[in-house]
């Protein structure tokens, strides 16, 4: 892991022109400004102000709490998603994770990737990296009500989701494995081994069906089943008899399924992994720009402490209790529920599925809050940006209008009291241009800085900057 990091470079030559231009920009603070730029962070007494710095910045904090939410479904999807490919499609364990790591992993590389050459390609800045998040955030939340769809039904398993039928006739509707077929044959709860009945019902365990003989089918080679014979909970009423039945009526494993939804479910999946990991770098983009540049790197350690307590550790938790409740046969173990047997998969499907949408809703939200807020700021910055700027200009043209008019080709044409009111106007604007750089201070004092610099400069200098850049 090592060896990649010998080919970089001794010098990072771009990123040195960069530390060069913010030191050179440095010089234009005050030196107050400046010792506190240096001090900051040094000491152990910062933690507690930066902490509350960052917590009154607004945009920061949502995109966090936002961005929590993305990662509370990742941590908790990804986790029982081998156990929804076991419940929901019949897959063996070791398929259900080939599934997880081969799909999850290729679709969050090449997501991630394809979000930063986005942002590389066309300069996006915080509102635009947002508003890219929205749109993959809407696309994934699609794919997540079309998953409701992509599903399976419940196999019939005797006794859990389809009834017995007994001597008698009657329905057993709750989730009991105990029948008038089975009821002497001291079947054990704990051990799972279903078998498939010539009915089309799964059973339990060959116990549970009531069956007495069995023998191993040694004609397939690669795979040897075994079929069961005498099953008292399989037989109907008019097949009973005295005599013995030879015919199998039931053989190991569950019965097949005819749902057909795994592929389509696949190559949602793939795309919804995508949608999701690429709102990794805007959003990163985001939070860093979000603050100022000495507490980015507090910033990005803020973040890490807040994804593990509000996605990482309760994420699973959630998922986990929330599947629980989708159980229809627990295993028994010293009298208290120890893991599930059997799951209605319908359930499971809905309540799975939904904490991720709910979760994407969420977060889609605070997004779309971290949007206005930030449309909000840009609108403000705008506002007063140009309006000092048109001050500037309209002071600079007066001063060059009063200028011109010291030596008027016509002296009879000038009134004096025209004069007096340029010069009320002149002064009206500066006191105005003094109040809008006071109310900006707080927001960027490095603009008011230069801005006093080059306002302290000869008129007749702004006014000649002023007609240049005309």
């Amino acid at each position: 892991m090592s060896l990649p990091f010998f080919a970089f470079p001794k010098v990072l030559r771009k990123e040195k022109q960069k530390i060069l231009e913010n030191k050179s920009k440095e010089l234009l603070l005050s030196e107050e400004d400046q010792r506190a730029n240096r001090e900051y962070g040094r000491t152990i007494k910062d933690i507690p102000k930066s902490i509350w710095l960052l917590l009154k910045n607004s945009i920061y904090l949502i995109t966090c709490l936002g961005i929590c939410c993305e990662f509370s479904i990742v941590s908790g999807f990804v986790t029982f998603l081998p156990k929804y490919f076991e419940t929901q499609f019949g897959s063996s364990t070791s398929v259900a994770n080939l599934f997880t790591g081969g799909i999850g992993i290729p679709g969050a590389v090449v997501g991630i990737l394809i979000g930063g050459c986005i942002l590389r390609r066309f300069q996006l800045n915080p509102k635009g990296a947002i508003q890219m998040t929205l749109i993959l955030d809407i696309l994934a939340l699609g794919g997540y009500t079309m998953l409701f769809f992509l599903g399976c039904d419940n196999l019939k398993i005797a006794g859990a989701t389809f009834p017995y039928f007994n001597s008698t006739g009657h329905k057993i509707m709750e989730a009991n494995l105990t029948s008038a077929c089975n009821s002497n044959c001291d079947c054990s709860p704990n051990n799972l081994e279903p078998i498939c009945g010539i009915n089309g019902i799964t059973y339990f365990s060959p116990c549970h069906a009531g069956c007495t003989n069995f023998y191993v089918n040694h004609n397939d080679a690669y795979y040897r089943s075994t079929n069961y014979s005498g099953c008292s909970c399989i037989l109907d009423d008019h097949l009973t008899s005295s005599e013995v039945v030879v015919l199998p009526l039931a053989t190991s494993g569950t019965c097949k399924t005819t749902c057909k939804n795994l592929l389509p479910f696949l190559i949602l999946l793939v795309v919804m992994t995508f949608c999701v990991a690429g709102t990794q770098m805007p959003l990163l983009m985001v939070t860093l720009r979000s603050v100022a540049e000495e507490e980015r790197a507090f910033a990005l350690g803020m973040q890490f402490v807040l994804l593990r307590l509000f996605a990482y550790i309760p994420a699973p938790i959630l998922f986990g209790n929330t599947i629980d409740t989708a159980c229809l046969l627990w295993r028994n173990r010293c009298g208290n529920n120890g893991s599930c047997l059997v799951y209605d998969i319908v359930q499971f499907r809905n309540k799975y599925v939904g904490i991720s949408a709910g979760l994407k809703v969420l977060g889609t939200l605070l997004f779309f809050i971290v949007w206005l807020l930030i449309r909000r700021k840009i609108r403000h910055d705008t506002k007063v940006s140009m309006t000092v700027r048109d001050y500037v200009d309209s002071v600079c043209s007066i001063n060059k209008l009063g200028k011109d008019s010291e030596n008027p080709p016509n002296p009879g044409n000038v009134v004096p009291k025209e004069e007096e009111k340029l010069q009320e106007t002149v002064a009206n604007m500066t006191a105005t241009i003094t109040e809008s750089t006071k109310l900006t201070s707080n927001t960027n004092p490095k603009k008011q800085t230069e801005y006093e610099q080059k306002s302290s400069g000869d008129p007749s200098q702004n006014a000649e900057s002023h007609e240049s850049h005309l």
